[in-house]
């Protein structure tokens, strides 16, 4: 397949992934001269790759997507429409053919070309219901040779390079399957373990169904298959499917990447074994050239100690694959040895480099320019990448043989014949310029930019966001290492528009989130790149491009409407599918990363249920999926033909963020990079916001103070308590505090006005701690500060999108108290805290599921009431899970109401949601040495909070630790002056109870985004 034909197809793949429902047919059509059986082919191996790279989602979409192409292609006029007679006619002439050959290509193949348009799943229901009933009315011999000619038939298939891979293969499969129903363990055990290995490759191979599940059944084929051909009796069997396990292993999407590469490797010596140098040279130098790959590629463990066995590996297979008997294989190992000696972290690097050079060098002497132009052309694109990390020799002559390698390459993979090779060089090319010695450093930083501004023409983000985002990277930090503020800006956006697009194709939130995490430096740099401007109005705006984006973008989609006077009836549908799907989404990535985690014992035994739950779950969400769509499609239709779920979430303009705000209120919001920590004070007297600025130092002494804050309550929880407020004051001087608040204090000031509210927007780990409780300089607190009090928000949009959220009626109450659980302690002070509350609501509108009644089944029984609700109350245990945060969860008696759930709820109507549980406030914060799932440096609002704002609620109110249960009860008590509005209305209580040997502190901390003016708040304060 030509290169730029194959690009073709990639980029239709990129289109139909991305397009908006109902455009895929369109798109066909627009490019129905690529709609081909290669063009499946193609989908179908991005697919694989989709899958072998945890992102099973998207390669189930993929496979869907081509599934309707080929019904497409299937239903092309024909002359005539088979008939159930033409079928079984060609089925039986197939069986003959293949038993009169013994199973000769040269003699079924034909047979298959000319009757393409049969190999569908008719031809496997004929095959199926025909074998049965043959099979029941034969003689046991003959019988057996049935089953051999479809044993043939099916390995024939199997390996077809004709019509639909897929249904070829499930053609095989169903042959395979019926094979088995002759050739039993018992009756003939070398063909019923052979047909196992043989429907293990068609099930590695498989394209239809869930490819980690096909894997799964392929393991499972190899390992019966072992039981039969054991390494004494069938040697040379036995390592071929042992050969055929590593492969599967390799492949494997369920348990831990590095176990699985693990057990490869000790299937492939294991075949090594018996596929010894001596008796089988060939295959021992194979399996040793594809060991050491599994070495040089492995994920986890230690990566140096893994090149080291890849290095061998190669070194071994060398000893066979020799220049004189098998020169093409002989280069190919020689060049993957090459990146192997280039990424070596052992011995010494300049002499590394060396070795990978010498490589390379004698991998060209094969992969000539006039035999292989374009393995030619691979191998010096390696070659000068070597050179330009080069330690030996003149720095400055290595720069020159590596630009004069990439130029060579440049010769053979021209943008016409080659774009994405040429691209790829045109980049690597820029980075040897851009580090150039000889010659006029501005010409050569010319030429550096010429490079990567010809790798964008290739690269856009459209049709390469991954590579995009590294070329515009490298262009970006290029212009902001030289002061060229401006064109460092052009060429991040970029970057973050292939960012952004990129994160758009991904379907699971870890995907998204490494997506943004690998380009967080390019936000940085373009955040400091406008203040340098003094832009600091698009440096605040792209802080928030780079905050909370999941649930930004989740919260976007659910408030999403079509025009028109569309039936209430389906919009409620809407609502529904668009709640459950997220629900089913992270409770399916929970059990993903359960399955792919590391396995004990008891983790085994549970994975049969794992699995089940897994299969239920994938089933449901796509029928929801079918369901939304037939829901849009309806919209489309007949409403509102341009509605649709998939909208790019825009960039909140500055002007939005100041509207969010009244005269008296101010927004501190804060950015935490990699070497410094910005503050941005937004107020609606400034036409721009205020930077402050902190040193490397500062930052230094903010992520120690976060690893002691975070120690000390986790492991000492008692020092922890004793020194909090020594803690916060230490924190209110690294984040200057003082300064900040007297910065806001002139603003005000100079218009004659008075700062009385504050908005707290934190960052990364600063989410988990008591801001609102820094001391200032006056001995007293920041919440003491602000009469109309202070609140926070996870981000300047997401409080834009709660504020759009009306909710004016506040009368009825639905609440859970102290659930009945055996494990759990009893909330002694539960009953008389939600009996406070629920004194100020209408006693005919309130529910109040207590103790034992407490349960999901009761929840979910009063499921209208809670839609209904204004104030939803949770009087409860509550945990945090850092390792998987999904399953953070409120304990009802019965069962968790994890955080997967809770993205489910519909809670329209409320106006804010009260937990009175320990560590409800809590979230990921993205630190290198914490146990978090989120990647570092990230800001991704994940825990309790999120859920119950998707749900609907603009008002969150939560803990950030464990108190004391009676500590709510006993705040209640002492404010019963106050009605419960204004009770709500309290901004933080920072409240200290002393007593004989016992000091109880608690501070109940708002999560808020705020409808109204003020926050509102529920004491809590329990674990």
């Amino acid at each position: 397949m030509e290169k730029q034909r194959l690009q073709a197809y990639v980029n239709l793949i990129k289109q139909l992934l991305t397009c908006s429902s109902g455009e895929e047919v369109q798109i066909i059509e627009s490019n129905r001269e690529l709609v081909d059986a290669e063009l499946l082919q193609v989908m179908a191996q991005v697919a694989e790759q989709l899958a072998a790279n945890g992102d099973q989602n998207s390669a189930d979409v993929l496979l869907h997507l081509r599934s309707d192409i080929l019904a497409v292609i299937s239903e092309t006029p024909t002359s005539t429409n088979p008939s159930s007679q033409d079928y079984l006619k060609l089925f039986k002439q197939i069986l003959q053919a293949t038993g009169n050959s013994n199973g000769d290509p040269k003699v079924v193949y034909p047979l298959l070309e000319a009757n393409l348009d049969k190999l569908d799943d008719n031809f496997i229901d004929i095959l199926q219901r025909w074998t049965s009933a043959k099979l029941s009315e034969v003689e046991p011999k003959t019988a057996q040779d049935i089953a051999n000619n479809i044993w043939y038939f099916s390995d024939l298939i199997q390996q077809f390079p004709l019509g639909n891979k897929a249904n070829n293969i499930e053609i095989a499969i169903a042959g395979y399957e019926q094979v088995l129903n002759v050739f039993t363990r018992e009756s003939n055990r070398e063909s019923w373990a052979g047909t196992q290995n043989n429907l293990g490759n068609a099930y590695i191979n498989r394209i239809r169904d869930n490819r980690a599940l096909n894997l799964e059944k392929a393991i499972k084929a190899y390992e019966v298959a072992l039981e039969v051909r054991t390494e004494e009796d069938c040697p040379i069997h036995w390592a071929m499917t042992q050969n055929n396990l590593g492969i599967a292993y390799c492949q494997r999407i369920h348990h831990d990447r590095s176990e699985n590469v693990e057990k490869a490797i000790k299937a492939f010596r294991r075949a090594l074994s018996v596929y010894t140098k001596e008796n089988f040279p060939i295959h021992w130098a194979m399996t040793q050239n594809n060991r050491g790959t599994a070495y040089l590629y492995i994920i986890h463990g230690d990566r140096a100690d893994n090149l080291e066995k890849a290095i061998k590996a190669f070194q071994l297979a060398l000893k066979v694959r020799t220049q004189k008997d098998f020169p093409i294989h002989w280069a190919t190992t020689q060049n993957n040895l090459g990146i192997a000696y280039r990424d070596r972290i052992r011995g010494h690097r300049a002499l590394n480099l060396e070795r990978a050079i010498k490589a390379f060098r004698l991998a060209l002497k094969v992969r000539t320019k006039s035999d292989f132009p374009q393995d030619w052309a691979d191998t010096q694109n390696n070659l000068g990448n070597a050179y330009r990390g080069r330690i030996c020799g003149s720095r400055q002559e290595n720069l020159e043989k590596s630009i004069e390698a990439f130029q060579l390459a440049l010769s053979v993979c021209t943008k016409s014949d080659f774009p994405i090779d040429w691209a790829g060089t045109q980049n690597n090319l820029g980075n040897a310029y851009s580090q150039r010695i000889r010659g006029d450093k501005q010409e050569n930083l010319k030429l550096a930019i010429e490079a990567y501004q010809g790798a964008l023409e290739v690269y856009t983000p459209e049709a390469d966001p991954i590579n995009c985002l590294r070329t515009s990277r490298n262009l970006g930090h290029l212009h902001f290492g030289e002061g060229n503020w401006q064109t460092a800006i052009d060429a991040y956006q970029q970057g973050i528009t292939a960012v952004e697009i990129s994160r758009s194709w991904a379907i699971n939130d870890q995907n998204r989130q490494q997506i943004m995490a690998d380009a967080i430096e390019v936000y940085h740099k373009l955040v400091q790149a406008y203040i340098n401007i003094e832009q600091k109005d698009k440096a605040i705006e792209t802080v928030e491009r780079s905050k909370a984006r999941d649930l930004v973008q989740l919260l976007t989609n659910r408030d999403l409407y079509p025009k028109g006077n569309v039936p209430q009836g389906i919009i409620t549908e809407l609502n529904q599918l668009r709640r459950n799907i997220p629900s089913l989404e992270k409770q399916l990535q929970v059990v993903f990363d359960k399955l792919s985690g590391n396995s004990d014992d008891k983790q085994q035994q549970q994975r049969q249920s794992l699995e089940e739950s897994r299969k239920r779950l994938q089933q449901e969400l796509q029928q929801s999926r079918q369901q939304l769509d037939q829901v849009l499609k309806q919209i489309n239709d007949n409403y509102d033909s341009s509605f649709s779920l998939t909208q790019t979430v825009e960039t909140i303009p500055f002007r939005d963020i100041q509207s969010l705000i009244d005269q008296g209120t101010a927004i501190i919001e804060w950015y935490v990079t990699r070497d410094k920590i910005l503050t941005f004070i937004v107020s609606s007297h400034k036409q721009q916001p205020i930077v402050v600025s902190s040193s490397a130092e500062k930052l230094e002494r903010l992520e120690e103070w976060d690893k002691d804050y975070t120690n000390a309550y986790r492991n000492q929880k008692n020092q922890w308590i004793t020194n909090l407020s020594t803690r916060l004051a230490d924190l209110a001087t690294i984040l200057d505090i003082n300064n900040i608040i007297s910065e806001i204090d002139r603003i005000f000031e100079n218009v004659g006005d008075k700062c009385d509210r504050l908005i707290l927007v934190p960052h990364r780990f600063l989410h988990l701690f008591p801001l609102h409780a820094l001391p200032l300089s006056k001995d007293n607190l920041l919440i003491d500060r602000f009469e109309r009090g202070v609140s926070y928000a996870p981000s300047s949009q997401l409080l834009k999108l709660t504020k759009q959220q009306h909710r004016p009626d506040f009368n009825n109450l639905f609440a859970i108290q102290n659930p009945t659980r055996p494990e759990a302690k009893p909330l002694p002070g539960s009953k008389l805290e939600v009996d406070k509350i629920r004194q100020y609501f209408d006693p005919k509108h309130s529910i109040v599921l207590a103790e034992a009644e407490a349960t999901e089944a009761k929840l979910n029984q009063n499921i209208k009431q809670l839609r209904s609700a204004h104030c939803v109350h949770f009087s409860c245990h509550g945990k945090f899970e850092p390792k998987s945060p999904l399953e953070s969860a409120l304990l009802l008696a019965d069962a968790d109401l994890t955080l997967y759930k809770i993205f489910k709820l519909d809670l329209n109507q409320c106006r804010i949601v009260g937990f009175s549980a320990c560590e409800t406030g809590m979230t990921l914060s993205s630190n290198e040495d914490e146990d978090t799932g989120l990647p570092s440096g990230l800001d991704e609002y994940i825990g309790l909070p999120s859920g119950f704002l998707y749900a609907g609620s603009p008002s969150v109110v939560s803990t950030l630790w464990k108190v004391d249960p009676l500590a709510t009860a006993l705040l209640l008590n002492l404010t019963t002056t106050f009605s419960l509005q204004q009770l709500l209305s309290k901004i933080a209580l920072y409240i200290i109870f002393k007593a004989i040997r016992v000091e109880i502190l608690i501070i109940f901390l708002p999560y808020s985004l705020l409808p109204t003016p003020y926050s509102l708040q529920t004491p809590s304060g329990h674990p």
